[in-house]
């Protein structure tokens, strides 16, 4: 299993679209990622059966949302 820690510090809007994303990625790839986040809402997060808490290891991949520049 892909050990992913998701980081999200933009809107709330954002973050809550994330969760879909979660939601999605485990829909369409079963039993192949472990995820946890890093957002600036974490109440939105409670009780999100998709998530494992992930430690900071070398193994794990953050993936960071970034602001498109115009």
């Amino acid at each position: 299993m892909q050990k992913l820690i998701l980081r999200n510090f933009q809107s709330p809007g954002d973050i809550l679209m994330l969760t879909a994303a979660v939601r999605d990625l485990h829909a369409c790839y079963p039993d192949r990622f472990v995820t946890d986040v890093r957002t600036s809402c974490p109440d939105l997060w409670l009780h999100n059966p998709h998530l494992i808490m992930a430690v900071d290891e070398p193994d794990v991949r953050v993936v960071l949302a970034q602001r498109r520049t115009r």
